[in-house]
């Protein structure tokens, strides 16, 4: 189960859930906050999951990180219709609620 499908299960639940797994210290953990969810990780899901969240937590520009946390004055718009109503998931992926795109740091999922 890759982070898309996750964020599909979670629906309104997104973002909260995303904020608590950034703050996970073990995959374990992670796997535990799922279950939470009712959404069933296997262990070297968890672990994938949990690199790419960490991976991701760290190369986090100035800017990225402002978008994520809604800092900073820079607007960020849908790269396919330009829409600036954006709804942020951390650690930094975004979809338009105007016309659904959904993309990880700029780029298409």
């Amino acid at each position: 189960m890759d982070l898309q499908e996750i964020v599909k299960l979670l629906g309104d639940n997104t973002e909260l859930a995303l904020k608590q797994a950034m703050k996970c210290k073990t995959p374990e953990e992670l796997i535990k906050l799922a279950s939470e969810y009712k959404i069933e990780l296997k262990e070297d899901e968890a672990s994938k999951l949990f690199s790419s969240i960490n991976a991701q937590m760290k190369e986090l520009t100035e800017d990225e990180l402002d978008a994520v946390t809604g800092a900073g004055d820079k607007v960020y718009g849908c790269n396919v219709c330009g829409s600036t109503d954006i709804v942020s998931y951390p650690p930094a992926s975004y979809r338009c609620r105007k016309c659904g795109n959904s993309w990880w740091f700029g780029s298409p999922f």
